[in-house]
């Protein structure tokens, strides 16, 4: 699918998506992230979008918590009550090595907080 034009909002892209696929289900929108060693992640924000960045739409399970546990209590079953694995999980697991990629201003913040925290020390 081609936007004529840039979404302003993800509400306005998952209603975009939905009419022009006929969804009726939830889902989210995963997009593929340079910094996380273009892994598919989460889309956020409409920032995180390139021009001709592809999406995935990932259906998600509506499960009632309330519904399950009242069951769960009706039979006399304490354990707490297992959520739906996601389809989002990898099958392979996490990297031996995970990189965490740096953002600039988070590292600047840090940086400031650290010289305003040596000047309240050697005070």
């Amino acid at each position: 699918m081609k936007l004529a034009a840039k979404s302003d909002t993800l509400d306005h892209l998952s209603e975009q998506l939905r009419q022009h696929y006929h969804l009726d289900y939830d889902f989210i929108i995963m997009h593929i992230d340079k910094d996380f060693n273009n892994e598919l992640v989460s889309l956020t924000h409409m920032s995180e979008l390139d021009n001709l960045s592809s999406i995935r739409l990932v259906g998600i399970e509506n499960v009632s918590v309330e519904a399950e546990s009242a069951n769960c209590l009706q039979e006399g079953n304490s354990a707490p009550v297992p959520l739906p694995v996601s389809s989002m999980r990898k099958s392979t697991g996490w990297p031996e090595v995970f990189q965490v990629p740096q953002f600039e201003h988070v590292e600047l913040l840090l940086q400031r907080g650290n010289i305003e925290y040596a000047k309240i020390k050697s005070c």
